[in-house]
């Protein structure tokens, strides 16, 4: 359950990006466009796991590249297929990266018939045509400002420090938002689709 704060904070992110993400230019139909509420709510998993510092300095983020005319959308995703230099190279991306890769590892492990749904987490697959999470997840930080990455860490730390993974955290928000109870039921229904 998020408080009144969040909620705000998060709408207000998500109402900068989705302006953004309908803008960015593609080769060819994205579809991805064609469904705002799936954006939202995958994002909106996302930011439910951040504190509410990273929230605002993220907003912040937001808000200057507006002013400075800037689309972050479209920035991420040409980082991603290379496209432009590198825009921010803060080392604590690659922290960010290795441990955010390591969570999601640890849920392909604990529910591997859900992961088949999700990008590949190396970028060794982004030769076979398809982007990994950690190219996904490497252009989107290079959009961050410093502050931002520094509040991120900070959250991650925090909850690596109790023993979470934000990442199944994540995904456990995406799959309730879509009416399972949790990942582990969407794990067995999915391994009894496939027979198993």
């Amino acid at each position: 359950m998020t408080d009144d704060w969040q909620e705000k904070l998060i709408d207000e992110i998500l109402d900068l990006e989705l302006a953004m993400f309908m803008t960015v230019p593609s080769r060819g139909p994205a579809p991805c466009r064609e469904h705002p509420d799936s954006f939202r709510l995958m994002r909106r998993a996302q930011f439910e796991s951040w504190s509410e510092n990273t929230l605002k300095h993220y907003l912040a983020d937001l808000k200057a590249a507006g002013q400075r005319n800037e689309n972050l959308m479209t920035l991420k995703y040409a980082r991603m297929e290379n496209l432009v230099p590198l825009a921010n190279d803060s080392p604590l991306i690659d922290r960010i990266v290795e441990i955010q890769a390591d969570w999601h590892r640890e849920v392909a492990r604990k529910y591997p018939y859900f992961s088949r749904t999700s990008r590949p987490v190396d970028d060794s697959s982004d030769r076979s045509g398809s982007v990994s999470f950690s190219t996904y997840i490497r252009g989107e930080l290079e959009t961050y400002s410093n502050r931002t990455l520094a509040s991120l860490y900070d959250d991650m730390q925090t909850v690596k420090g109790r023993g979470g993974n934000m990442a199944e955290d994540i995904f456990n928000r995406i799959v309730q938002a879509r009416g399972f109870e949790s990942l582990d039921e969407a794990e067995r229904r999915l391994r009894a689709k496939h027979g198993h």
